[in-house]
């Protein structure tokens, strides 16, 4: 089980609270990996979307929740979650909390909103039933749109109710990212700029890993 809240503030900030439920009867292992990527490739030859990740917080009334904190050359974030020395054979309840900026487009090209677009889920190993995302911003939500698969084409339970949008889906195959965009009207985050650098050296590897999204952005992956 995987229910994700994620809260805007009109400043562009994202405050995620997520709440997993992982089964050890099924899945051998000590507690959660999480894989937080601080940049995406953009539309242009080595232009990349970064954005800022702080305030992980990791909890658990029922398992070890140690966590472990390190980054990789590419400025992925890696969170372990357990103890190093306890294997695990129930259910246990997770839940992971931060804060993310650089996901808002600002009045996006097509579609003319303030879109906010992200991968909730990226490369997640074991099989999500009951996967449930809630994003609510400053504004009512003009569009809402959710897409899965491995390419990106697979669309899912999408709406939204005032300032609030909602997206689901049954289960969610090992392996296969889900997408969720939130449009609001334009000028709904004043002054949010998304931070766009030049990186020549990584775009044959970032070209590979990004190619399949539909909607430029910035993301955050959860392996």
């Amino acid at each position: 089980r995987w229910n994700v809240d994620v809260n805007l503030s009109r400043d562009g900030v994202a405050h995620v609270n997520a709440e997993l439920e992982m089964d050890f009867s099924k899945t051998f292992g000590r507690g959660p990996v999480f894989v937080l990527p601080t940049r995406q490739p953009g539309g242009e030859d080595g232009q990349f979307y970064r954005y800022e990740i702080s305030g992980i917080q990791v909890s658990s009334s029922t398992a070890p929740d140690q966590t472990q904190t390190t980054e990789d050359k590419e400025g992925n974030i890696q969170v372990r979650v357990g103890d190093a020395n306890r294997y695990l054979h129930e259910k246990h309840t997770y839940q992971i909390s931060y804060t993310v900026t650089g996901l808002i487009a600002p009045n996006h090209p097509k579609s003319h909103l303030d879109e906010f677009n992200w991968n909730v889920i990226g490369n997640w190993r074991g099989r999500i039933n009951n996967f449930k995302v809630k994003v609510t911003g400053p504004e009512d939500v003009s569009k809402a749109a959710c897409w899965t698969g491995n390419n990106y084409k697979q669309s899912c339970t999408s709406g939204s109710s005032g300032k609030t949008a909602t997206y689901s889906l049954p289960s969610v195959s090992p392996g296969t990212p889900v997408q969720v965009v939130a449009g609001f009207p334009a000028g709904t985050f004043p002054g949010v700029t998304q931070n766009v650098t030049k990186d020549p050296t990584l775009l044959e590897l970032a070209s590979e890993a990004y190619s399949l999204n539909p909607v430029t952005g910035a993301t955050t992956a959860v392996l």
